[in-house]
């Protein structure tokens, strides 16, 4: 029985090999393209064993059958089949790399990221590709094709564009307080904050939906344990973000954190405060230097929140240098001799969520933070905000270019809309609005000063939350009952409905005894 088995898996596994052979000696390049984009490639492999890998690993790549798509969709499909302990699989992965230049690189480094799963460019560098010159030809490789790229770009800038990378909780969504996520109880859990994902996308300068693009990356302190364990939750998020409720841009990519310093700041959170995140906020920093390495032709712009260590691998990101445990080193010398030149961090943006300034994790003790640290951090482009709005304001104000005017009325309004929304589903919090409320307006109103000045159309009136929710909660409650009615009477009909069958089935049961 095993050997018939085994036969009929031998048959369609040599047809598939056949297939593939064939399509590649004769320089099929469109068939090729159509089964790559067809299939699951890693399944292909899977099935048609080394030789499929081989063929598509090796020979198709060496005579030019495939396009920047067509070889991210077998890396990928390398990385899915597993590659850690697989070295003749990741040179077969570095030959794919160094056989790209110029912006065919950026775009299949784009493509790595943009797979919708854990399986992204910084997993495949630093976790799958285990053999150490393996990974230094292919990040020697990034590094030389980026400053070409930064060489032939024309502008102030240089760049080929900018790479946002944000915190989660406290940042993209609320945590409402609960530990160990977050502390922010002025808005309800995992509601994204108003306005957000617009400032992303004003941000995201290069974003363009017939090109590959990822240039949204969030920093998650949740450590990566087993496939995607801890993060299919936050890559749900993203699905329904994007596929569903169509809020944000782009699918983003996720860099997860330590497992040892995670743990660690758990366990000593509720009696060390903050200072237990010292090591997960010095990660973070880690974790934004090694992502630059692999994207030297981008900037970078930073979000995050003062509730945990995001305020202290800011600080750290917009120093350049590296510093551990309070101790300071510099960046890793180049083969001259050099430092090398640190990433072009533009801006940090972090959200106050921490009322009390002592409990705050920074570099400076809290005797030393006064209004004069405020403005040396903002020299440094480090902006502090308690809204989106504030933190359109604060980007528009400083000069860098990044938010106009325009852009800025444009997240002003969004923001407006998703607060209102916001309060329709959440009619019951009443009261629990006000604090946000409080920040929100202040920024909007700021905000609408600055688009009167500029001649533009005014801003929307801001809602009246003390009016509207009380009859948002009486018509929570109208709909409630509604609700209520509604499945009482479907019972009621269901259960009439169901005693009629019952009488038909038992009819249709003695009906043939009768005779």
């Amino acid at each position: 029985g095993e050997y018939k088995r085994l036969c009929k898996v031998r048959a369609p596994k040599e047809t598939i090999v056949g297939l593939v052979r064939s399509i590649i000696s004769k320089g099929e390049q469109q068939n090729l393209h159509y089964v790559l984009w067809s299939v699951s490639v890693a399944t292909l492999m899977e099935v048609g064993g080394p030789a499929v890998e081989g063929m598509l690993g090796q020979e198709a790549l060496q005579n030019g059958l495939l396009g920047t798509v067509e070889k991210a969709i077998i890396v990928d499909a390398f990385q899915k089949r597993g590659l850690r302990h697989t070295r003749y699989r990741q040179r077969l992965v570095r030959d794919f790399f160094l056989s790209c230049s110029g912006s065919d690189l950026t775009a299949m480094k784009n493509l790595a990221d943009n797979g919708g799963d854990f399986h992204n460019l910084f997993k495949l560098v630093y976790t799958d590709i285990s053999t150490k010159k393996i990974r230094a030809d292919i990040k020697g490789h990034l590094k030389a094709e980026a400053k070409k790229l930064r060489s032939q770009y024309t502008g102030p800038h240089k760049r080929e564009g900018i790479k946002i990378l944000s915190d989660i909780d406290d940042t993209l969504f609320s945590s409402e307080g609960h530990f160990p996520a977050g502390c922010d109880k002025s808005f309800p859990h995992h509601n994204v904050y108003p306005g957000c994902l617009e400032l992303f996308e004003v941000l995201d300068k290069t974003s363009h939906a017939e090109l590959p693009s990822c240039n949204l990356v969030f920093l998650s302190a949740r450590p990566h344990l087993y496939k995607s364990v801890m993060e299919e939750g936050s890559y749900r998020l993203f699905r329904s973000l994007v596929l569903d409720e169509k809020r944000m841009h782009t699918f983003p990519t996720m860099l997860p954190g330590d497992r040892n310093r995670s743990v660690r700041g758990f366990l000593t959170g509720k009696c060390q405060g903050t200072k237990a995140w010292r090591m997960v906020g010095e990660y973070k920093y880690m974790t934004f230097l090694n992502y630059a390495e692999l994207y030297p032709e981008y900037d970078f712009i930073f979000f995050g929140d003062n509730g945990q260590g995001d305020l202290l691998a800011a600080q750290l990101m917009a120093s350049g240098s590296r510093r551990h445990g309070g101790s300071q080193t510099t960046l890793p010398l180049d083969k001259n001799g050099q430092n090398e030149q640190p990433p072009n961090l533009i801006a940090a943006l972090i959200h106050e969520v921490l009322p009390d300034e002592a409990k705050v994790l920074a570099l400076e003790e809290f005797r030393d933070r006064g209004p004069a640290w405020r403005r040396e951090q903002e020299e440094h482009k480090i902006f502090f905000h308690t809204s989106y709005v504030g933190a359109a304001i604060r980007l528009y104000e400083s000069n860098t270019g990044l938010v106009t005017v325009e852009q800025l009325r444009y997240v002003a309004a969004s923001a407006i809309t998703d607060f209102g929304e916001d309060l329709m589903y959440h009619g019951t919090w009443q009261d629990q609005w006000r604090s946000y409320e409080l920040k929100l307006r202040r920024d909007y109103d700021e905000a609408q000063r600055i688009v009167k000045r500029a001649g533009l159309e005014p801003l929307p009136a801001f809602p009246s939350v003390s009016t509207l929710t009380p009859r948002l909660a009486e018509l929570a409650e109208i709909s409630t009952s509604l609700s209520y009615e509604h499945q009482y009477e479907d019972t009621t009909e269901t259960t009439d409905s169901d005693d009629e069958s019952d009488t038909e089935d038992k009819e249709s049961v003695l009906v043939p005894l009768r005779h």
